[in-house]
């Protein structure tokens, strides 16, 4: 869902001119629900070694990179304010 999002996120910033856009991401709020038990060793559920220790960490590169693609659209005068 996250790439769709933004998949249709850069359609519109690409298909014309914007004075303000904003898109809100959810999924990086909604993978700590999911999968902090993997994350965090200190967890009373954390299984050291589990397969989804990194998803947390993955998935903020991912949206990261995601992120960079849209800021080709910045200019010298765009104002880009995250919240994590």
């Amino acid at each position: 869902m996250t790439d769709k999002r933004f998949k249709l996120a850069d359609h519109f910033l690409s298909t014309k001119p914007w004075d303000l856009f904003a898109m809100v991401e959810m999924g990086t709020d909604r993978i700590y629900h999911g999968f902090w038990k993997d994350m965090d060793a200190e967890h009373r559920k954390h299984v050291p070694g589990n397969q989804y220790e990194r998803a947390i960490l993955d998935y903020h590169s991912h949206v990261d990179g995601l992120m960079a693609n849209h800021l080709r659209h910045a200019t010298a005068y765009t104002a880009v304010p995250v919240d994590s």
